[in-house]
């Protein structure tokens, strides 16, 4: 059997087996509000994209033509531009055993099954990524030390949050964040061997650990190779403190105006989550925005439906897929209640850092990739981008995206910070 041969059979097995429908349910996990609920645009092309933003430039006003031909600034609007050769990139890699396929006979489908877990497995784990990563930032990192570490054999890190184990994987290898120095990636790595959800811990070995000797508290961990190098999340669109004199996003100064370019950011210490929300949407509303979803961890979710209780509506949400339509089997549902200044839906999402919330106009954010996001990097209609592994006898799978989260109003957003507690994750 030639190896074009064998490229075909994979590729036809992969294509009957995973329709869109069965796509859509690996690509959006349950509980991933935002992941789901944002548009998706596929058609990324070109060296540079540019993202106009809305009412973030100030237009020249006054009740004489000259008066306001004078206050127009020189700049024709202002824009984030993303090249796209520093478009992030993400990979999930699986193997087809070349032996097992030849061997096939019949009604033997063994190879099938090992290969459609494996891609299950390869689509869920970038679904997961994104989940989690629309919320975070590019830095990359998912999980904080909770209590000063020393570094050894069979040593166990306390993390601060159960649900941070969910993006280890064992035997995956994982980086450390120096927070005492800006999160710079300490040398070394660590090797998980073990995920303990009773700490909640993981356990590393001691081989890889050369030049980690401790980790102390709150310093971060990250995925081997995602230190700076994901795409930038709403904890970038909307960072925990105003951006400062030189900050540059995207090729922008956003200390100019902070909130109209970095958008808004409200304290919530001392406040209900009711009169939070409500003094957020009134902010919101100062700038312009008409945001009306509001996304929150399941503790804070679960203490506002309690006082709201009898004063709602249940309401249900779609998820979007690649080509903007809604996923009618796929949806999120929330609870829809009214503030002084209009309606909100309220929506719990499990990948939200703990104690944050965020009021979003949706039609302000995106996700846009080159292709599908997560998609196929081999080529199902052909040959191309299929590769035999150099250390086993298999052709490697990829799965995969060339993505990047968009906001082309940051201003019509808010990030409601100390909900129910620390801002911490």
């Amino acid at each position: 059997m030639s190896a074009t041969a064998d490229v075909a059979q994979i590729s036809y097995f992969l294509k009957e087996r995973f329709t869109q429908p069965r796509m859509n349910e690996l690509c959006y996990p349950s509980q991933a509000a935002l992941w789901g609920m944002l548009t998706k645009k596929t058609g990324w092309s070109g060296e540079r994209k540019s993202i106009p933003l809305q009412y973030a430039d100030i237009t020249g006003v006054g009740s004489s033509l000259v008066v306001a031909q004078a206050n127009k600034r020189a700049t024709k609007g202002v824009k984030f531009q993303i090249d796209t050769d520093d478009l992030p990139e993400d990979y999930a890699l699986f193997g087809v055993k070349i032996k097992a396929m030849r061997a096939a006979k019949g009604g033997d489908s063994s190879w099938r099954k090992t290969v459609s877990s494996q891609v299950k497995s390869a689509f869920r784990q970038v679904a997961r990524r994104n989940a989690w990563g629309v919320w975070r930032s590019y830095r990359g990192d998912f999980a904080t030390i909770k209590s000063t570490a020393t570094l050894g054999s069979g040593a166990t890190i306390l993390i601060t949050d159960r649900r941070h184990l969910m993006m280890f994987i064992e035997g995956g290898f994982i980086n450390a964040l120096d927070a005492s120095n800006s999160y710079a990636k300490l040398s070394g790595r660590l090797q998980v061997t073990k995920v303990n959800p009773s700490g909640p811990s993981i356990t590393v070995n001691t081989i890889p650990t050369t030049g980690i000797p401790s980790l102390a508290v709150g310093d971060k961990l990250c995925i081997e190779s995602d230190h700076n190098s994901r795409y930038h999340g709403l904890d970038d669109i909307i960072p925990d403190t105003e951006p400062t004199t030189g900050d540059s996003f995207h090729g922008v100064d956003r200390s100019v105006s902070p909130e109209k370019l970095g958008g808004v950011r409200f304290d919530s210490a001392g406040y209900t989550i009711q009169e939070a929300v409500a003094l957020a949407k009134q902010r919101n509303a100062e700038l312009g925005g008409e945001a009306d979803k509001l996304f929150l961890d399941f503790d804070n979710m679960i203490s506002l439906s309690e006082v709201m209780q009898g004063r709602t509506e249940q309401v249900r949400t779609a998820a979007k897929d690649t080509k903007g339509k809604q996923i009618a089997e796929i949806g999120y549902e929330g609870f829809r209640f009214l503030t002084p200044l209009g309606r909100v839906e309220a929506y719990g999402d499990m990948y939200i850092p703990t104690s944050v919330g965020h009021l979003c106009q949706m039609d302000t954010l995106a996700f846009e990739s080159m292709g599908e996001a997560p998609g196929w990097l081999n080529d199902m209609d052909g040959d191309s981008g299929w590769v035999v592994e150099k250390t086993d006898a298999a052709y490697e799978g990829r799965v995969g995206q060339f993505a990047e989260m968009t906001c082309d109003a940051p201003g019509w957003n808010v990030r409601l910070q100390n909900l129910g507690g620390t801002d911490e994750y």
